[in-house]
Formats: C-alpha cells, structure tokens, sequence
C-alpha cells in the first residue's frame, strides 16, 4: 500500500502531558533530561509515601469493620444467651413457686393442718411456737429473693436485649461508613498506585533515553538537537505511515477521552498475537513493559518529510526491539495484546486490541515548561485508517 504521512490521534490520556514539540526539543540539553529524572524520582518518593499512607489507612478500617461485624456477632449471639436466660428464670419462677408451696404443703401435711398459719398456731409451746415462725418466715423470706432475684434476671435480660439491638444498629452505620470510608480510600490508593507505577515507567525510560544521548555523545549542556537528532543516522527519514497491522478494523475509534484508535482482529479473526509492525522507520525511544494501563507500550520518533512525528502501540503481548534501536516500516516491533486474563496487569483492556496513536512532536519524559502544546491532527488521510467504528482492511 503507498505511504500516506499520518496523524491519527494522539496517545491516551495518560500519557498525552509528556509529548514535546520540535521548538521545546530544540531548547532542551541533556541536563534537561537529568534534572527531569530527578524530578519524577522525587514525585515518585512522594507518591510511595501517599500509598503506604493510605495503604495504612485502609488496613486500619479494614480492622475496625472487622471489629465491628465481630462485635455485632458478639451481640447477637449474647442477645440469644439472653433469650434462653429469660426463658430459664421464668422457668425457675415457676419450679421456685412450685417448690415452695410443696414445702408448705408437707409441714402442714405432717402436722395435719390446713393453712399456712395453722401450722403457726398449733405450736404446743412458745418455743416451739418461735421455732414454726421462723421456719415460715425463712421460707417467706427465700421465696421472696428469689423470686425476686429472678424477675431483676429477666428484666435486666430484657433491657439488655434493647441494648444490643440499638448498639447493633449504631454498628451497622458505623461499618457502612466504614465501608464507604475503605471505597474511597481503595480508588483514591488505586490512582495513587496507577500514577506511582507510571512514575516507575517513566523513571526506567527517562534513563535509558538519556543513555541514549550520552552513547551518542551528548554532554550536559549540549543541545539534544545539535548533539544528537542533527547528527546523520540518528534517526531514519521517511515519506509516510503505513497501517501497523497487516489486517485489523476498527474496534474503537478516536474521540474525546480515547486518545488514540483500537484495532482489533478482522472480521470474526482474534487479533491476539497478530504481528505488529513499525508504522514508518523511525527511532524506538521507549519500551515499557506491564504499565497499569496500557500494559507493555513501544513509543517511535519518526522524521516524515521533515516532520516529527512519535508513534504509540500499547496493549502488547509481546515487544521486539529495543531503545535506540532504528526500526523501518518492514520491521516487526511487537505482538497484538490486550488480553486480561493474560495481561493481567493491564487494568486498562477488555480484550484483545491495539491501541494506535500518533502525536506531532518528539515525545519525551520532560518538565512542564517543555511539554508541547498541539493538538491532535485528526486527519485520516495521514494514517489511511478510518476513524469509524467497523472499518476494516486487509493490507497495510
């Protein structure tokens, strides 16, 4: 298929804030790159820190829901010791009542008498008289207690129940506040980590590109520009982009918050695994492996008719080259990923795809001062890919 100068989309969102334009790249020396380093290995210290806090925070809710769903436990199994206290003293009101009466009825059985107070008054003597009143008045007296004990025993297992199920209550809000309290701590520990991971990314690939200029020769207060990308070699010319698969369609397209186009397999084929191929010669700058979102990602600096341009291939299974190493549209520089089950690190796929970008500019890990500022060119005709869901081809 001819050539066809590209500039599909740019890349995710994501990674869209650390593009450089061609004039930003001209003011940049090496020692630029350097100061950069340093810089995202201080956010990255930073952001560990964040994450082990909230990490910490996490645990300790973790362990206050577990105290609370242990305590609502406890009280539900102390609400049924209640019941069954409840249930055995009214038990034993009624076995103490019993019991008592018997005895009533046995002395005034033994005796031959019929009433509690006759057996009182039939006393033959005044000691003996003493003695049956004491007896009786023991047996009042215990009968009494007890019964009395064992009503306070039923009460207090009555308002204890109450308690317990309004601490309960007071416990289940609490733990849903928790609960809430853990979601936002997880998402917010979930970004922390996502950023922290990137940070990492970025600290590997700021390395070897600075590598990269040094083994050219690159100084500290050299000019990336003069020292390197002016140099014959450094970077292969070319005259246009061809598709980066030899057959796919279109599964996502460019849009608004998708900052580049998803290409999975044609028509009913999986794409898993499918070659990727470089989309124009060019210089491999970065490859970076198992990044939270967008797994392992292949970045390409390519001069098109004296253009730059920088190329994205994220979701891979698979990666072939290496920094510094020039690549030219015939090269293979990867394999079709994307899928989770496998890729189980990239939290940002559903299924097996590419993801397919192009910015304007040489792409970079650089200050904020040194960012570029284009826009996506969001011209199909650069990439001969149609930005419409479906679309599909069978050579690139």
């Amino acid at each position: 298929m001819k050539k066809i100068i590209c500039g599909l989309c740019i890349f995710t969102m994501l990674f869209s804030s650390f593009f450089i334009n061609t004039n930003a790249a001209n003011n940049l020396k090496l020692s630029d790159y350097k100061n950069e380093l340093a810089n995202i290995q201080a956010k990255k210290n930073q952001n560990d820190t964040l994450s082990a806090n909230t990490k910490a925070q996490i645990n300790q809710k973790q362990k206050e829901i577990a105290n609370a769903e242990n305590e609502i436990k406890d009280n539900e199994n102390k609400v049924e010791e209640a019941k069954i206290k409840i249930k055995e003293s009214e038990e034993n009101i009624k076995k103490t009542t019993e019991e008592m009466n018997e005895l009533l009825r046995f002395l005034q059985i033994s005796k031959g008498k019929t009433t509690y107070l006759d057996y009182i008054a039939s006393s033959n003597t005044v000691s003996d008289l003493i003695k049956r009143f004491a007896i009786t008045e023991q047996i009042s007296k215990y009968q009494k207690e007890k019964l009395e004990e064992l009503k306070n025993l039923i009460e207090e297992k009555k308002q204890l129940q109450i308690d317990l199920a309004k601490r309960n209550e007071e416990l289940k809000k609490q733990k849903v506040v928790l609960e809430q309290k853990k979601d936002e701590l997880d998402k917010y520990l979930d970004s922390v980590v996502k950023i922290g991971m990137d940070y990492s990314q970025q600290i590997d690939a700021q390395k070897k590109i600075i590598a990269m200029y040094e083994s050219a020769g690159c100084k500290n207060n050299d000019y990336i520009q003069d020292c390197f990308y002016n140099k014959s070699g450094n970077i292969i010319s070319d005259v246009g982009f061809l598709r980066p698969l030899v057959r796919a369609k279109v599964n996502q397209r460019y849009r608004s918050g998708h900052g580049g186009i998803d290409l999975g397999g044609y028509g009913s084929e999986n794409s898993y695994g499918k070659t990727v191929y470089a989309a124009a010669a060019g210089l491999v700058v970065t490859v970076s492996p198992q990044n939270k979102c967008g797994g392992n990602i292949i970045y390409i600096q390519h001069n098109i008719n004296g253009k730059k341009y920088t190329t994205e291939y994220a979701h891979l299974s698979a990666m072939y080259v290496s920094v510094g190493q020039m690549v030219t549209s015939n090269t293979p520089i990867g394999a079709v990923g994307g899928n989770p089950s496998i890729q189980t690190w990239d939290k940002c796929t559903s299924g097996p795809h590419l993801h397919f970008s192009i910015a304007n500019g040489y792409w970079n890990f650089t200050s904020s001062s040194h960012k570029e500022n284009t826009t996506p060119t969001g011209n199909q005709s650069i990439s001969a890919i149609k930005n419409e869901k479906g679309w599909s081809w069978t050579s690139r």
